[in-house]
């Protein structure tokens, strides 16, 4: 099995905990947090990120400037946008920047693992 290095992105302490277990769910162990998009993009310069989550509204940066900068450190990261805003022209924008999935919250956490399992195997 390889080994997935997953970043969770949230302002939310409560939110990278509730995706970290969801992400723990499907056999991840290598699992980092960040509580905003600064955090986030130093982190995934030592880490180069197979899985990373990201919130759209958070402090210092929001998700949506987080997700071209990311991809420039880590090509290759997968990122899945997790976000209460369900605006379609925001959602689009990131989509055009490059993320592989969005999931409105709130969710449910089989609907988090399905998501996770489509583009993972852990």
């Amino acid at each position: 099995m390889d080994l997935i290095t997953a970043l969770i992105v949230d302002d939310s302490l409560f939110m990278r905990k509730f995706i970290g277990e969801v992400v723990e769910d499907i056999g991840c162990t290598d699992i980092y947090f960040a509580k905003d998009g600064i955090e986030a993009l130093r982190m995934s310069m030592k880490l180069k990120p197979d899985l990373v989550t990201l919130n759209i509204t958070m402090p210092n940066m929001n998700g949506i400037d987080v997700i071209e900068k990311m991809l420039e450190i880590s090509p290759e990261s997968k990122i899945i946008m997790i976000s209460a805003i369900h605006d379609g022209s925001t959602v689009q924008r990131a989509m055009n920047k490059g993320i592989v999935s969005y999931i409105p919250k709130p969710f449910e956490r089989n609907s988090l693992k399905g998501i996770l399992r489509y583009h993972f195997k852990c």
